[in-house]
């Protein structure tokens, strides 16, 4: 599978966003809220341009917020998943 490059964006309350690196449909959601993620762990499948793009954790962290469900379109840009703040490390 071919591994998309997550971006991510800072959110005013210190937590970090990880985003849709294209524009896709959500096929897998790999954690749940409350999850610790290590870096470089699954979080999710995206498929675009009928391809599965893995998206990866950029960092160690807890997923605070899970902000797609399976079957959803997302645009580039569109948050996946929302870390706790201070969740680095």
């Amino acid at each position: 599978l071919p591994q998309g490059g997550p971006a991510l964006a800072a959110e005013p309350g210190g937590g970090t966003m990880l985003e849709a690196p294209m524009p896709g449909v959500i096929l897998r959601l790999l954690v749940v809220a409350g999850a610790r993620v290590e870096r470089g762990q699954d979080v999710a499948v995206l498929e675009a341009m009928k391809m599965e793009n893995v998206i990866r954790a950029p960092h160690a962290g807890r997923i605070a917020e899970v902000c797609v469900q399976p079957g959803q379109k997302v645009a580039h840009g569109q948050a996946i998943v929302r870390f706790e703040a201070g969740g680095r490390g």
